[in-house]
């Protein structure tokens, strides 16, 4: 992943191809933040974008800017959200209720969204 940075307030982030060095367009427009995350064929993409609270979204890598919301804004900040081991954990300023998402079994990929999510409170807040 590639980011290129307006101060703090934006991004724009590329993925690099690495068979031809194209650089492949993710969030290719400087008018949100987003943290993007690669998970075997998949882009997990955390942003504002649409969402000053944060959603967190899956994309194909074959059509990277095709987002699929997984986790919609909420009245609760999503602070953090990651992918690991076929589980989709989110950290939210409050856990309630923690996330609304299908919960088909398999592997986590843009077709599969991941089969557990788990939310934390972030006790900071």
């Amino acid at each position: 992943m590639l980011y290129k940075w307006d101060f703090v307030h934006a991004n724009v982030v590329y993925l690099l191809r690495l068979a031809d060095d194209a650089l492949v367009p993710v969030a290719p427009a400087m008018r949100s933040l987003n943290q993007v995350q690669v998970i075997g064929d998949s882009l997990l993409v955390h942003t504002d974008l649409d969402a000053p609270r944060g959603r967190a979204c899956v994309a194909p890598l074959r059509a990277p800017t095709q987002w699929r919301t997984l986790i919609p804004e909420s009245s609760d900040t999503l602070q953090t959200v990651a992918g690991v081991g076929g589980r989709l954990y989110a950290v939210c300023s409050s856990p309630s209720p923690p996330c609304k998402l299908r919960r088909p079994s398999g592997p986590f990929s843009a077709a599969r969204p991941p089969s557990t999510c788990c939310a934390f409170q972030n006790s900071a807040t």
